[in-house]
């Protein structure tokens, strides 16, 4: 929907930009480069472009020469004008796999390599953490495959576009400093070249079966998206006013709390918030499972007649409510899953205030639903 985008050249180095999926998010500066991310892991950091025209020796950082970024509700597009060339690079995110497409479209009367360079990471989100983690060029998937042996966590970074890539030598990432992975992206005859990212489960027998999956089916994933959205726009509710802009502020209202809904493999799906990229040692700032914000977004889903988040959200916060006391929880790492959250960590339970905030959702929700079977369960 062309009503839908938004289109700015604000785009110096500190404007935030991020890109959901249900399993997956991209996100982060330009300045520091992106992150990718498949809860409850990140796979990659710092991940920055440059482009090189054949004939040349000198790459040009594509952060230079950003002019425009394009946010649609299903992906977000960055126009890089070059000298005699442009690129658009559109990040995509697909709605319900742990993974992301990076496309890079050229025109150019010459040739142009895209040079790829980010930190691999393969770590959880803060506070848990893994160590060991190492990784090592697949020939035979034209990847890199970065991996910890503890548990069998592999993901695959690459492209059948690849023409040229750095040796890993599978060096340890852990302690290695500024390590990283790079390669270089030579467009087809239509001038398109693709990134793919792919985070597989605790020992996959195929480490290669999503990164295929996501080469192939990539079309159909972008319908997936497309047709997900229109579903959701046509279920919730749709206000009309004079003003075109109000209009697509209350439209992109409703599309953020979609985007905001999240399926962990471990926790299950609710809504999450706090985003912000990495700082140190925080992996991100925040992306948690927060309660009183779910309420928050719960409520304005029964705002918007979307009933069916609403409750899920309601169900959701219940799974985890303090049986001993009724307390409902505070906040919950994308990683608690993995680790003693409750027994370890004191964040869970510290917001008396949110037992209340809860009772009163439930009261919004079944007065505007009816729905007196869930009041009841």
């Amino acid at each position: 929907d062309q009503s839908l985008t938004l289109r700015t050249d604000a785009v110096g180095a500190r404007h935030f930009i991020a890109v959901h999926g249900r399993r997956s998010i991209i996100d982060g500066y330009a300045a520091e480069g992106l992150e990718m991310w498949a809860y409850p892991f990140q796979i990659l950091r710092g991940y920055q472009v440059a482009f090189r025209e054949h004939g040349t020796t000198t790459a040009i950082n594509a952060q230079d020469i950003l002019s425009r970024i394009d946010y649609e509700p299903g992906s977000v597009t960055r126009t890089y004008l070059g000298p005699d060339f442009v690129v658009r690079e559109e990040l995509f995110v697909p709605l319900d796999q742990p993974g992301a497409i990076l496309t890079y479209s050229i025109k150019s009367k010459s040739p142009v390599d895209i040079e790829v360079h980010a930190i691999p990471v393969l770590n959880l989100m803060w506070p848990a953490a893994l160590g060991g983690q190492s990784f090592a060029w697949e020939s035979s998937l034209g990847a890199f495959v970065l991996s910890e042996p503890a548990h069998g966590f592999t993901a695959v970074v690459g492209s059948p576009d690849i023409v040229a890539h750095d040796d890993a030598g599978n060096r340890t990432m852990q302690g290695a400093g500024d390590a990283e992975l790079g390669f270089t992206l030579r467009s087809d005859a239509s001038g398109i070249s693709r990134v793919f990212i792919a985070m597989n489960p605790a020992h996959a027998a195929d480490p290669g079966a999503l990164f295929r999956a996501l080469i192939r089916d990539q079309d159909a994933l972008r319908t997936e998206t497309t047709a997900h959205l229109n579903e959701y726009r046509n279920r919730v509710l749709r206000v009309e006013t004079p003003d075109d802009q109000v209009n697509r502020a209350i439209a992109w209202a409703e599309i953020a709390l979609d985007q905001a809904w999240v399926c962990n493999p471990d926790l299950g799906c609710g809504y999450v918030a706090g985003y912000g990229p990495s700082r140190g040692a925080r992996r991100p700032q925040y992306d948690w499972f927060f309660a009183g914000d779910g309420l928050t977004a719960a409520d304005a889903s029964i705002s918007a007649g979307d009933y069916i988040h609403s409750r899920d959200e309601l169900a959701f916060i219940l799974r985890y409510q303090d049986r001993r006391t009724g307390m409902i929880w505070h906040e919950m790492s994308q990683s608690a899953g993995l680790i003693d959250w409750v027994g370890k960590y004191p964040y869970m339970y510290v917001h008396v205030d949110i037992t209340f905030q809860f009772l009163g959702t439930v009261a919004r929700y079944v007065t505007a639903t009816g729905d007196i079977a869930f009041a009841r369960e």
